[in-house]
């Protein structure tokens, strides 16, 4: 599959194997896909932002070395389910991320 990933502040365009969804996982056929303002921020200042979260008591954030996978605003359709989940929504339905 085709991403955007961003490592030293760089963006580009990679294959990656096509994943399979874990426990508790649903498998989406990404049709559409966007780099928004938080992406290009973490573009820039990943390494500010995870010494704040870090002091926070999450230090996991990504760090401007590591190759990281951007758009997390996306729509698609479920095509598979990891073991254990609901399958609340039916394998072909549209769906898309959302933000709080």
């Amino acid at each position: 599959m085709k991403a955007v990933a961003c490592e030293n502040s760089k963006l580009e365009v990679i294959d990656l194997p096509a994943p399979e969804p874990a426990q508790g996982q649903v498998l989406i056929n990404v049709r559409r896909c966007g780099i928004c303002g938080s992406d290009l921020h973490a573009r820039r200042h990943a390494d500010v932002a995870a010494e704040i979260v870090a002091e926070a008591g999450y230090p996991g954030f990504m760090r401007s070395d590591q190759r990281v996978v951007f758009g997390h605003e996306f729509s698609g359709e479920v095509v598979g389910y990891g073991p254990g989940c609901r399958r609340k929504v039916a394998i072909g339905d549209p769906v898309a991320s959302a933000s709080s």
